[in-house]
């Protein structure tokens, strides 16, 4: 059995500890990975790299939350957008 990873250095943890990975924050907002990647792409969602990981600082997803709340209330534009489920194709239409 191999050994098990270390834990990350000291310094590297506490880097960590204010951001979140990619997949967490889909988690946190039950869309795709794809989603939050997009998000990143277009850069509407602000990010970091922390040794080689891509991380998204907590502030960063409390503004865009919010963004989102106010997108409830009808004071700005939704910025994310699901797919529709085509039936017949069985495929997801843009």
């Amino acid at each position: 059995m191999p050994p098990m990873k270390s834990p990350p250095p000291h310094e590297l943890a506490s880097a960590l500890a204010g951001t979140y990975a990619p997949v967490t924050v889909a988690r946190r907002w039950n869309v795709p990975l794809a989603t939050v990647k997009a998000l990143l792409g277009a850069g509407k969602l602000d990010f970091c790299q922390i040794a080689g990981q891509l991380r998204i600082p907590h502030a960063a997803v409390a503004e865009y939350e919010q963004g989102c709340h106010a997108d409830a209330l009808g004071q700005r534009p939704p910025v994310i957008k699901r797919a529709a489920w085509d039936e017949k194709t069985h495929r997801e239409e843009p």
